[in-house]
């Protein structure tokens, strides 16, 4: 990673005609592939599980392309959300499965997560020793805190319908003093500053609309759909990607696979009932 063999060897993963040193796909934010390309790891573990044995091992390796891109992104919000998405699947197959995947998650995170930083520091501080390294990372994580709590302040400056959709970014710098993070990283924080209260209730609403109508989904679509859920709603509390369709499509097209597969008894009474109405 840190010699460049990985770049020369996967340039599009990291953006073609771009100096980068974490990989980006076709996304101008590393932290944004990584999240997309969680989902995208899920379908693969979820498929890998079922058809054919040659589906399952191909579907195999693309996951663990997948997985190589996920850390290749160095993003640690990605890697929790796929953690949470993992351990969500697994819950769905039974819940040994799950709490053996939780357990592994936790353990492989607290044995990794030095590696993994020092991995991130070779490619994005090459000039800093680990300490220093270390440092700037927490001077930019403080940052970015600091650029989401503002968002509290902004929703205390018009609490009901916030300040308007899009205008985090240009009125965050007012209470940030100079600091370079202006955006939110938090997709909740975001609706709450933007939106106000309206916003917030209106977007609770809906999720709690669809994780109900999740539940009442066939089962071969509630596992992948339930895990891809969580995995999203913990990638926005890094992110915003609810506001990029790029880094939300798989996401949506799962959940959308299962919300219709509610809605097959329902059209197959409608059509017996219309049937015993013709006859």
């Amino acid at each position: 990673v840190s010699g460049g063999a990985v770049q020369a060897a996967l340039s599009s993963v990291y953006g073609i005609g771009l100096l980068q040193n974490r990989a980006i796909g076709t996304f101008s934010n590393a932290n944004y592939f990584g999240l997309f390309a969680v989902t995208t790891l899920l379908v693969a573990i979820h498929r890998a599980s079922v058809g054919a044995p040659w589906r399952r091992a191909l579907t195999a390796g693309a996951a663990a392309l997948i997985s190589a891109a996920v850390l290749l992104s160095f993003s640690r919000g990605a890697l929790l959300a796929a953690a949470f998405g993992v351990v969500a699947l697994a819950f769905s197959r039974g819940r040994r499965l799950g709490i053996a995947a939780a357990c592994a998650c936790m353990v492989t995170g607290i044995l990794l997560y030095g590696s993994f930083s020092a991995a991130r520091f070779d490619v994005t501080n090459q000039n800093q020793s680990f300490s220093a390294a270390l440092l700037a990372q927490q001077s930019s994580d403080e940052g970015r805190l600091t650029a989401g709590l503002v968002g509290f302040q902004l929703f205390l400056h018009d609490p009901i319908f916030g300040i308007g959709f899009g205008q985090y970014h240009f009125v965050s710098p007012r209470y940030l003093a100079g600091s370079q993070a202006t955006f939110s990283h938090d997709w909740y924080v975001n609706v709450l500053a933007e939106q106000g209260l309206v916003g917030i209730t209106l977007m609770a609403l809906a999720a709690v609309l669809v994780a109900a109508r999740v539940r009442r989904s066939t089962p071969a679509r509630r596992g992948l759909a339930v895990s891809m859920l969580c995995a999203y709603a913990v990638g926005c509390l890094f992110t915003e990607a609810p506001g990029q369709l790029q880094t939300s499509g798989v996401a949506w097209l799962v959940v959308g696979a299962a919300l219709a597969s509610t809605t097959t008894p329902a059209f197959s009474r409608m059509s017996i009932r219309r049937s015993a109405d013709q006859v």
